[in-house]
């Protein structure tokens, strides 16, 4: 029997918006007008690029912080912008004010919590996950938020699977995962999980294409 709702966050519950990192670079070129818009787009990608060897080391709030003062250091140097304006970037624009909710998420989740599921996340991230639930909006409809970095194992390790259903409470067997990721999903059910494959794009039949088809796996309809 199903009791626990697990999701991952990117591109499952929400997503980045594009549009935020043009409206970063205008920041900069207003502070700095002699930089061109694509070198400051392309600085910021490559940066958020390279940060992906470090992040999965972090465990700790502490970690996190000096995580932030490194990038901040390397993104000025890379854009050519002092430090100060790259304080200010990553202060005004913090990862998680890229995160938008998808439009089914706040709806789908609202049904499972009134049918009497507990919901949860596990995302493959930084240990600051409060401000991205508050950022997506979901903040008060999540029981339990699990990023990958405070636990030390990430997806699609099955140690991860089997250490959150313990946290939880629960059995492996007891879980229903969301990824979109397909190798997340296999993992989550070899390690006992119940596990459903998410593909927005609508790229694959065997997937399910929005979180309604959750509602549907379930057998719930929404309310009302």
């Amino acid at each position: 029997m199903i009791k626990t709702i697990l999701f991952d966050r990117d591109e499952t519950l929400g997503y980045s918006d594009q549009a935020v990192y043009l409206e970063a670079a205008k920041h900069v070129q207003h502070l700095h007008p002699e930089l061109d818009t694509r070198h400051i787009l392309k600085s910021m990608q490559q940066q958020w690029a390279k940060s992906d060897a470090d992040w999965p080391k972090l465990r700790t709030h502490e970690d996190e912080e000096l995580f932030w003062q490194v990038y901040c250091q390397e993104l000025s140097e890379r854009m050519g912008i002092p430090l100060s304006t790259a304080q200010e970037i990553c202060e005004y624009f913090p990862y998680w004010k890229f995160l938008r909710s998808y439009e089914d998420t706040e709806q789908v989740l609202i049904t499972l919590r009134e049918h009497g599921y507990t919901t949860a996340i596990l995302s493959n991230t930084l240990p600051s996950m409060t401000p991205t639930l508050v950022a997506l909006g979901i903040e008060g409809l999540i029981d339990h938020a699990f990023a990958s970095c405070s636990l030390g194992v990430h997806k699609p390790d099955l140690e991860v699977f089997s250490r959150v259903a313990e946290l939880l409470g629960n059995q492996p067997s007891e879980v229903l995962f969301i990824d979109d990721k397909l190798e997340n999903v296999a993992a989550a059910q070899q390690a006992g999980m119940q596990a459903l494959w998410i593909d927005r794009a609508h790229k694959d039949q065997n997937a399910i294409h929005d979180l309604h088809g959750v509602l549907d796996h379930l057998g719930l309809t929404v309310k009302g």
